[in-house]
């Protein structure tokens, strides 16, 4: 039973450790996606138009 509860502690430990690694890969992909959303939008305007549905009454 100790060795359990050893392995859990050392478990949390390297959770612990490596939190912050994982929130930086969190945090480079969250970038990268938002400026693959910025490329796109700068290469072709046309999909942030705001094109009415078919059938659509415009103001």
């Amino acid at each position: 039973m100790q060795h359990v509860v050893k392995g859990y502690k050392g478990l949390g430990l390297l959770f612990d450790i490596n939190n912050d690694r994982l929130l930086s890969i969190v945090i480079i992909a969250a970038a990268m996606a938002a400026v693959a959303l910025v490329g796109v939008e700068y290469v072709n305007p046309s999909l942030a138009d705001a094109t009415p549905l078919v059938g659509s009454k415009t103001l």
